[in-house]
């Protein structure tokens, strides 16, 4: 599968837009780094956890679920005009998605202190993830989702998987460079909460581990990209500006992947036989989301 894939069919493959759109994604989270560099030994502004005796207030609960529940809305509005719809949907699918998005939304709240965000400047923070979520949807539709394997007589040289390849291990540099320093950021808050944050860190990615140890021929796991950002952006939740534009990111990826797809299961039983292709297995859960989704008929 190369680009996006809707009704209207897939857009090509676009090089230089991604590496465009994926530069401009990374370089205010490199300025807030050098701006402010994080240091074990300077204390930062202290995490304030509701928990804690920080109570969520009323007006910054208001702005944040009017966020996640208008970038929804927008996205349903806005995506079928351009052809970017991915399967139709019923009312009962929108209402499952919306109180499983508020639960996970409550959740980036208190862990990801993202009520503390917005009780500091609020626009700007709305607005980052409001601009992430554009940006990243540009990027989406953009960039080829393939096979890594898979040799198309349209690009025998391979030229696109080498470009994606290149831009996954971009990505994969900026996230090790915000983790170190998500690291440092912990580490400032004091010893006792640096071993819980990087305990918890682990023990997460512990988990994610235990779930690939156990798979088998039958079934296929499939990490989507709403469920990895939302685990990031609990963890980007220091009062610092380059934690704040990293939370933003994975926010802003959280909400397109939850617009556009929902909440797609993690876990597909693949059929009887060899193991499947990537390709394959991508049809298969864009077929079974297009089941579960669709509405049911009426009875005669």
């Amino acid at each position: 599968m190369e680009g996006g894939c809707g009704e209207k069919g897939c857009t090509p493959w676009n090089a230089p837009r991604c590496v465009i759109l994926a530069t401009l994604s990374f370089i205010p989270i490199f300025v807030a780094y050098h701006r402010q560099r994080p240091s074990k030994k300077r204390v930062h502004l202290a995490l304030n956890y509701p928990h804690l005796g920080f109570p969520v207030t009323s007006s910054s609960a208001i702005m944040w679920f009017s966020l996640l529940l208008g970038v929804y809305g927008a996205v349903q509005v806005i995506w079928p005009t351009l052809g970017l719809i991915y399967h139709t949907r019923d009312l009962a699918s929108h209402l499952e998605t919306l109180e499983r998005l508020c639960i996970r939304g409550l959740c980036m709240m208190i862990v990801g202190n993202v009520q503390d965000r917005l009780k500091r400047n609020p626009l700007k923070f709305l607005l980052q993830i409001i601009g992430y979520t554009v940006i990243f949807g540009a990027i989406f539709e953009s960039c080829p989702r393939k096979s890594l394997a898979t040799r198309s007589e349209e690009d025998p040289k391979n030229s696109s998987i080498a470009a994606a390849i290149a831009g996954w291990a971009a990505g994969v540099m900026v996230a090790v460079f915000a983790l170190y320093n998500h690291i440092i950021l912990a580490r400032s808050q004091g010893l006792r909460y640096f071993r819980f944050y990087v305990g918890a860190l682990l023990a997460t990615a512990f988990a994610h581990a235990l779930l690939f140890a156990f798979f088998s021929r039958e079934v296929e796991i499939h990490i989507h990209h709403y469920h990895w950002s939302f685990i990031l952006s609990c963890a980007c939740c220091f009062p610092h500006p380059l934690s704040q534009w990293c939370q933003a990111m994975c926010i802003g990826i959280f909400l397109h992947g939850v617009a556009v797809f929902e909440f797609d299961p993690m876990f597909s039983q693949l059929p009887p036989g060899p193991v499947a292709s990537f390709d394959a297995v991508e049809k298969l859960h864009y077929d079974q989301s297009s089941f579960l989704s669709a509405p049911t008929p009426s009875m005669p």
